[in-house]
């Protein structure tokens, strides 16, 4: 007779969440926190060194960043690793198709409410992650 299997934990989704507003930042990783795992940016930079540590399953990012914008972020990382985003600005968004060839498969409009966010997320996860493109670099 074998010992039963141990059962793994369900993976929780690894969100990478990037905004140069600490309390919008502090306040997005607290709340989601309970049921994703969360990685946090500030900048592009810190970011793109986040996603190299582990790859997301999912980009959470504000547009207006110190050392770039978030489309720029976005299209690198959905490059590097197909993963998709959610694009948060407090502006209007004008170019559409610019967004999505990035990889921002929704964008919410600040202020932002907890369940059009986590409506987001559900709909990020059942996007297709495309495979990257290797060889070829934005940066």
């Amino acid at each position: 007779m074998g010992l039963p299997q141990q059962q793994q934990p369900p993976h929780r989704l690894r969100i990478l969440l990037v905004d140069d507003h600490a309390d919008t930042r502090d306040l997005l990783e607290r709340l989601l926190s309970s049921r994703f795992e969360i990685v946090t940016a500030a900048c592009l930079a810190s970011a793109l060194a986040a996603a190299e540590r582990s790859v997301p399953d999912i980009v959470i990012s504000d547009i207006g960043l110190p050392d770039g914008d978030g489309v720029a972020l976005m299209r690198e990382l959905h490059r590097r690793s197909g993963v998709a985003g959610i694009a948060v600005t407090g502006y209007a968004i004008e170019n559409a198709k610019a967004f999505r060839e990035a990889g921002f498969v929704n964008w919410l409009r600040k202020p932002i409410q907890l369940s059009e966010l986590l409506d987001a997320l559900t709909a990020a996860q059942l996007e297709p992650r495309t495979a990257p493109v290797v060889g070829l670099s934005t940066t």
